[in-house]
């Protein structure tokens, strides 16, 4: 018996497992199937003497397979339907002529020589797109854990754990698959095998983009090619036919109608960079918004809230699966589906059934166990209801059990006064119930409702209103946190829109209800915020203002009392605050709450005329009409930031936070078009910020006249885009200061890119860097991000700069050196070669392999910092000391955890935030020399500095301070000290207050 082959690993590929040691065969893939080679091989195995004659048609499995192992697999014979040998063949013209000329036995013997690691087996198997979905793999894993590639992993382990590798094999969806038509995946290997091995399987669906029976329906001719044993399966002709284009995977995609829409994809087909319109599609088309078909406009369809929820939790790989998910019918027709999702309009007498029948079904549930809300001592809170009927009331009852987190003392004002009615303390105990039928007495019976109040504020239902599960808490959240008098929050229509999310008082007295129309959490009302006061969607008020502001109208309803109690709050100094999660469902009554955004009578303006002189003479829905005392800013940016994206993302957060921190008023502008929300700022920081995206600023500026006391422009890119507008609404706004904040300086950076190729054109800089800041004369102040960038621009005219540095909190105490290990590179890599790009990329192909001697065995490389989609970083996965690629959320617990932190770029033309962040949690470094200089860091003191052409320099460095624990925590301390005194919370706060006066007083 003759060894077959080892398995030798390549070059930068660590040793394992072999797939062939002798006899031995690891990899699943190789493994011999006895039935499959009976039937594959008939005649080789009958000249062989493995005919069998009574009926088994092989003889012993065993001995197939040892023959299979000593002498099969030089004849050629593949062992097995998981690898495609002639496809593979087809797909790899080298191997072919390997075959032909005798070096190879077969495309399988090449595949287990050295293809296995970089090469596809199958047409329904991606290597790479194995590790490319699923993220927390690499190659030096799955062959630490035992297995020979990631094909080897996937059957042992991946298909049962439903992970992704090939577009068109979804094992999720091949499981439902096999349920529904009762068909066991029990295999050797699971689902995939099954499909390749069992007919009735192979006739399923295994993914969103390939359908079987329309494909079936559609190409009569595939049908009998499959039939003739020219293919395996329909799926494998749509993959392998060598005709791609004249065929459709479905009826939601038509590659007449793609490849008419986009000739550029036609061009690149015909060259052979994609096999079909489809791949193209799948690959990038469906990102990028392409039509599929003729008639559908998917990026239309991607923006649906549902579609990018649905999306953003990965129940689908893009929004084309979704459609195709939801669209298809019985009959595998593609239903174009609403691109948008409108509110369905609902009926006035729609709302009321609905609310009859969910009383209905409450009705002999709490008859039989009572909702209990009595209250036993001093009641937090007082709650007033008042309902227009009995299931109003009852609905509003119950709303109280889910949001309640305080003692209540609850009164019910009954305008109905029916036999029903008179039995809600029987299905609600602990309530009193004060009779108020006839209009008139509406005002009495509130006024006697106040007076028995126990509690120091009163939680105000108006009619039909009922709260949300957790809307009370956060009500009374912010209540404490801001000392307010009274807190409103979103009223929610039966329609799903918003019909009140506070209200403006106007200087006649009448108000205007703010918000209305829009849909819950929209950027106009998705932020806490000062407000007048709220009349139609639940509120918290004092309770001695509601008290006066009875006495001062004592026939006013429960809806208007509010009004004039928020006016007696503002002569007292008392603030009336909007709460977002503070949010209630309401029910439409009559003509002012049926046309949103409407203003409704007011107060006699006369008794407030002190209060009312400083409100606006007329307002809108969307905007209040004057600024907040508290100062307004407009922040602009060109995206909203994120802190997923770093550096300068988390140094505007921190800007925003102190500003709101200081009491301003601030709304969050992006020019460019509203990317998918980020799922998270800062805590906290969020719910006190306005965004507003996908609008244009000219007409955003002229529908908030004279809005803003400061214009906040991050970056000079975004000054030069909005420049025309501002300009062209200088007169809406004659008293707003603006601050251009330069940020990273783009000329800078290419001037220094110039230098490392020994280029030093200045005449060039200067030219670059007066075009950078083209929109700098608007400013009042100029901020820079560190000294030198002032410096830069004194050569312009621009003096006296002020500088902001970044915010970070150095911890009490960091992990120390036998604590932690491996290698962190957490700089955002922004665009393909960008300077992150770069130096990472060569520090992993030039200088790592150096070190993969000198350092331990746990001394991987983890890259974990954002990374621009256009950027490919997969191939980096296959080299050694390689760590899976991953999205840190939270970057700080890298810092507790990595030894060193690598940042090897070329240029920098700002302070890098990750080192510095990385720093303060204990992580020294090994940077460039631009780093160190930006920094004003010195070698071996906060850092190690290395150039990146000085490979075995960096080397050694890195291996210096991974290895040495006396230097490590020497430069560990130093850098922490340095990170202190540069970056400071209150010397930045400071630093801030300083600008803004400096800019309010130019």
């Amino acid at each position: 018996m003759s060894p077959i082959l080892d398995a030798p690993g390549i070059a930068g590929v660590p040793s394992g497992p072999p797939v062939m040691a002798g006899p031995d065969i690891a990899a699943r893939w190789a493994l011999p199937d006895a039935s499959w080679l009976r039937t594959r091989y008939a005649d080789v195995l009958r000249a062989a003497g493995f005919a069998g004659d009574g009926g088994d048609n092989g003889g012993d499995d065993a001995a197939l397979a040892a023959f299979w192992r000593e002498t099969g697999y030089e004849q050629g014979l593949v062992p097995s339907p998981l690898f495609a040998e002639d496809w593979y063949l087809d797909r790899n013209a080298d191997v072919r002529m390997g075959v032909t000329t005798g070096i190879f036995a077969s495309g399988f013997m090449h595949y287990c020589e050295s293809g296995f690691l970089v090469r596809d087996p199958h047409w329904l198997f991606s290597e790479r797109g194995y590790f490319d979905f699923n993220r927390d793999l690499t190659i030096r894993t799955v062959r630490a854990a035992g297995y020979a590639n990631g094909y080897d992993h996937f059957l042992a382990r991946g298909d049962e754990e439903e992970r992704i590798a090939h577009p068109f094999y979804d094992p999720a969806i091949f499981r439902q698959s096999c349920e529904a038509r009762r068909l066991s995946r029990a295999g050797r290997f699971g689902g995939f095998a099954l499909f390749l091995e069992e007919p009735a399987a192979r006739t399923l669906r295994t993914s969103w983009y390939f359908d079987p029976d329309w494909y079936a329906a559609t190409y009569p001719a595939a049908v009998e090619a499959v039939r003739a044993g020219r293919y395996t399966c329909l799926l494998h002709h749509y993959l392998t036919n060598p005709d791609p284009t004249a065929y459709a995977p479905n009826a939601f995609f038509s590659e007449a109608d793609y490849l008419a829409a986009a000739p550029d994809v036609a061009a690149v087909i015909r060259e052979g960079v994609f096999r079909n319109g489809y791949d193209h599609f799948l690959r990038f088309g469906a990102r990028e918004g392409r039509r599929p078909i003729a008639g559908f406009d998917l990026g239309e369809y991607a923006a649906r809230p549902d579609v990018r929820d649905a999306l953003r939790l990965g129940r689908f790989r893009d929004a084309f699966a979704h459609w195709v998910a939801h669209a298809l019918t019985p009959e595998s027709t593609p239903q174009l589906l609403s691109t948008t999702v409108s509110a369905s309009v609902v009926s006035p007498a729609q709302c009321e059934l609905l609310l009859i029948e969910r009383a209905r079904i409450m009705v002999p549930i709490l008859a039989r166990t009572p909702l209990d809300l009595r209250c036993s001592g001093t009641p937090d809170l007082t709650v007033i209801v008042a309902g227009r009927s009995f299931h109003h009331l009852l609905t509003a009852l119950v709303s109280l059990q889910g949001a309640r987190p305080e003692s209540l003392d609850v009164i019910v004002l009954d305008t109905v006064c029916s036999p029903e009615t008179a039995t809600l303390d029987r299905l609600v105990t602990g309530i009193r119930i004060l009779p108020a039928k006839e209009s008139a007495q509406m005002g009495s019976a509130l006024r006697r409702a106040l007076e028995r109040a126990q509690a120091a504020h009163c939680l105000l239902l108006p009619m039909g209103a009922r709260l949300v599960e957790g809307a009370l808490a956060a009500g009374l959240t912010r209540v404490r946190a801001s000392g307010a008098g009274m807190v409103t929050g979103q009223g929610v229509g039966e329609d799903g829109t918003v019909r009140e999310a506070g209200v403006t008082i106007l200087r006649d007295g009448s108000s205007q209800g703010f918000g209305s129309g829009v849909a819950p959490f929209a950027d106009l009302v998705a932020h806490a915020r000062r407000c007048d006061a709220g009349c139609d969607a639940a509120l918290i008020c004092e309770t001695e203002a509601l008290r006066r502001a009875a006495d001062i109208a004592p026939k006013v309803g429960l809806t208007d009392l509010p009004l004039i109690a928020a006016l007696l709050l503002a002569e007292s100094g008392k603030e009336v605050w909007y709460e977002p999660c503070f949010l209630s469902r309401v029910v439409s009554f009559g003509a002012d709450l049926s046309s949103p955004g409407a203003s409704r009578p007011g107060v006699a303006p006369e008794r407030f005329h002190a209060t009312l002189r400083h409100k606006p003479v007329a307002a809108t829905s969307t905007w209040p009409g004057r600024r907040s005392p508290g100062g307004n800013v407009l922040f602009l940016c060109l995206a909203v930031p994120d802190p997923r994206d770093g550096g300068l993302a988390l140094r505007d957060l921190a800007i925003l936070d102190e500003m709101s921190k200081a009491g301003l008023d601030v709304t969050v502008f992006s020019l460019d078009a509203a990317p998918e929300p980020p799922l998270h700022w800062r805590p906290g920081l969020e719910e006190r910020l306005e965004r507003v995206a996908g609008v244009a600023l000219d007409g955003f500026l002229q529908a908030r006249p004279n809005g803003y006391d400061l214009v906040w422009i991050s970056g000079c890119a975004a000054g030069r885009r909005a420049l025309p507008a501002l300009l062209a609404n200088e007169r809406l706004h004659p008293a707003t200061a603006a601050v251009l904040d330069l940020g990273w300086l783009d000329a800078e950076e290419m001037r220094r890119r110039r230098l490392t190729g020994g280029v030093a054109d200045e005449a060039l800089f200067r030219r670059e860097l007066s075009a950078e800041l083209a929109a700098a004369w608007l400013a009042r102040v100029v901020v820079t991000l560190q000294p030198h960038d002032a410096a830069l621009l004194a050569g312009l005219g621009f003096r006296d700069l002020p500088r902001l540095g970044h915010r970070i909190a150095v911890p009490e105490t960091a992990p120390d050196f036998g604590a932690r290990a491996g290698l962190v590179h957490t700089l955002p890599i922004r665009a393909p070669g960008d300077a992150a790009h770069d130096g990472l990329d060569s520090f992993v192909h030039s200088i790592l392999p150096l070190l993969d001697r000198s350092l331990p065995a746990e001394a991987d490389l983890l890259i974990a910092g954002p990374v621009d989609a256009a950027v490919d970083l997969f191939p980096l996965t296959l080299l050694p000391r390689m760590a899976p690629l991953r999205q840190a959320d939270d970057p700080d617990s890298l810092y507790r955890t990595g030894r060193v932190m690598i940042a090897p770029s070329r240029v920098a033309a700002g302070l890098p935030y990750e080192v510095m962040r990385a720093a303060a949690f204990g992580l020294p470094a090994v940077i460039g020399p631009d780093l160190a200089q930006q920094l004003e860091w010195r070698d071996g003191e906060e850092c190690l500095v290395a150039a990146l052409h000085e490979t075995a320099r960096f080397a050694s460095a890195v291996e210096r301070l991974y290895s040495d624990e006396t230097l490590w925590r020497h430069v560990s301390r130093t850098a922490r000290d340095a990170v202190r005194r540069m970056a400071d919370p209150a010397r930045f706060a400071a630093d801030l207050d300083a600008i803004l006066r400096q800019a309010r007083d130019a």
